[in-house]
């Protein structure tokens, strides 16, 4: 049976062509390593803005076990005014994409 997120797990990467691989999956979930004890971060960089927007919003929630997550935005683009986001108590987060006239993308976090 096919999973209906996307699995990220604490200390490694999830790329945002995975998560443009997967598009029509909009959950992420954080989860433990594979082996050994939760003690980084999952770390989730985000594709651009625009190319997400026909999507939807993406949302990211902590599994049992895990340790948090570290949201970074393909450059230049931002989180509301930061450059990365780092949520360690937040048990999850929604992020939507915010496109402006000119084409340029951030995201908000909801």
């Amino acid at each position: 049976m096919a999973a209906n997120f996307i699995r990220a797990f604490n200390g490694e990467e999830l790329s945002a062509d995975e998560i443009l691989r997967y598009s029509r999956l909009r959950v992420i979930v954080v989860t433990k390593p594979r082996s050994g004890p939760a003690v980084e971060h999952a770390v989730i960089r985000l594709p651009r803005a625009v190319s997400f927007t026909h999507r939807g919003d993406l949302t990211v929630v902590m599994g049992p076990g895990a340790f948090g997550f570290t949201v970074i935005p393909e450059a230049p683009e931002t989180i509301g005014e930061l450059g990365r986001a780092e949520f360690s108590a937040a048990r999850g987060v929604r992020l939507v994409p915010l496109i402006s006239d000119s084409d340029e993308g951030s995201w908000g976090v909801v």
